[in-house]
């Protein structure tokens, strides 16, 4: 919300400064409906600001994730699931075929002896898996298999690589220079720090929005508490030491993984071959949508990983476990579907005469069919309010799979400004009685 103060009861109208790249908004601001472009995933944003009549609020900045449907952990050259390691829920990936380096077993994707997936729906889809003796992995999809391991479900062959057109982006990090260094219990508001250390057994909470940081180093025992939805853009590496803690606060009931989003950018050089971009040590638990596709992701011994895991390659040691967080089923990248090709909401003409206008419908009824890449659930993208803004707190963005948006007309006496909507849609619109009112309409393109 962006408040403005006044003497006057004016309505609050929405301008969209700046529209978001990668999508589309369908509705009326204040409640809007973003739409990611087909096959699209990573970060977005879009600029509105509110005008009561006689003035502007400053603009505020909505920022956007989209997320890749059904996957647990996808990587763009390979995966390695090592003994007694499990697959809680979600879907496996390895995106493209490598020529090397292997993690393990010399295929994309390994499965050591006793690694298991746990949920009979969940897939695996790599150019060749490896199976070993008393693994359990359920419906590959591959152009290779091999192992003396259970393969249950529905196995597909030959698999057409690239499984996307490449991982999902990564938004511009700008880490500032002030490090921040914990060493009890702290606070941190949202904004742009150097490097970030929790020091053992302390804990920092982040109080949501927008974070910039230049490394994460976080402490043996150490924690760090998510108390709101909040984006985290980190531009070296993320190192977790044993028993540490990233994910939601204690009774912060409206945030889980898929709330926290962390988009990393560096690779450590000590890695070798496979440099190093996430680390979490033994017996540590990170609770997050991880976004790191220039490095190796690691779970370390009995590490515990919930979220969505994106890297360039994916290790998971002896008894580790990853999980995609429940959810309500919601449609995605790996999956075709048709959409509207695009839309945009105008910004607002300038003040003019009331406009009294003739309408049918009473109710506008749209059935829209949305691309398969969608921001993960409903209400599960919350707006990070930019930090250089004071007191605001962007709206929530609703996305599902099919969505019924239903517009009332309603009296109102305010003075309105002029409004021209053109509507060019190939969705059914049932019309009503027809009513003549006075509205408040934005400007609206819909393809």
């Amino acid at each position: 919300n962006v408040t403005l103060q006044g003497a006057d009861d004016e309505p609050l109208r929405y301008q969209i400064v700046e529209p978001p790249q990668h999508g589309f908004l369908l509705g009326l601001a204040p409640a809007l409906t973003y739409v990611p472009n087909t096959g699209y995933a990573g970060p977005d944003s879009f600029i509105y600001r509110a005008w009561d009549g006689q003035a502007y609020s400053s603009s505020a900045t909505v920022h956007l994730t989209v997320r890749l449907a059904k996957y647990a952990v996808f990587a763009e050259a390979g995966v390695a699931f090592e003994q007694n390691s499990a697959v809680v829920r979600g879907d496996v990936g390895v995106n493209t075929t490598s020529s090397g380096p292997f993690l393990r077993n010399n295929v994309e994707a390994s499965f050591s002896q006793n690694a298991q997936m746990q949920d009979p729906n969940s897939r695996v889809l790599a150019d060749s898996i490896v199976v070993e003796n008393k693994a359990l992995i359920y419906n590959p999809s591959y152009n290779e298999l091999t192992g003396k391991g259970t393969v249950n479900g529905t196995r597909t062959t030959p698999l057409v690589l690239p499984l996307r057109a490449g991982s999902p982006a990564l938004p511009a990090i700008a880490a500032g220079t002030q490090a921040v260094t914990v060493n009890g219990n702290q606070t941190l508001a949202a904004g742009s720090y150097g490097a970030l250390t929790v020091g053992n057994n302390a804990t920092l909470v982040l109080s949501g929005g927008l974070y910039q940081f230049a490394g994460w180093n976080v402490s043996q025992g150490a924690k760090i508490h998510f108390a709101a939805p909040s984006e985290v853009r980190i531009a070296g590496v993320v190192a977790m030491s044993q028993n540490a803690f990233v994910g939601p606060a204690p009774g912060a009931t409206a945030v889980d993984a898929n709330q926290i989003v962390l988009y990393v950018a560096g690779a450590s050089s000590q890695g070798g071959n496979f440099p190093a971009a996430v680390s979490v040590a033994q017996n540590a638990a990170l609770n997050a949508y991880v976004v790191a596709p220039n490095g190796l992701i690691t779970l370390q011994q009995n590490a515990n990983a919930t979220g969505i895991f994106i890297g360039k390659w994916f290790l998971a040691a002896q008894n580790a476990k990853v999980a995609r967080p429940a959810e309500s089923a919601v449609a995605g990248a790996d999956i075709e579907n048709a959409g509207p090709e695009s839309a945009e909401i105008a910004p607002e003409p300038a003040a003019t005469p009331p406009l009294t206008v003739t309408l049918a419908p009473a109710d506008i009824t749209s059935r829209l069919y949305l691309p398969m890449v969608t921001v993960d659930a409903v209400n599960d993208v919350v707006a990070a309010p930019d930090a250089a803004v004071p007191e605001q707190v962007a709206p929530q963005i609703v996305v599902s799979e099919d969505v019924t948006v239903t517009q009332p007309v309603t009296s109102t006496t305010a003075v309105t400004p002029a409004l021209t909507t053109t509507i060019t849609t190939t969705i059914a619109t049932t019309i009503a009685t027809t009513v003549t009112e006075l509205i408040y309409l934005p400007l609206i393109t819909e393809d």
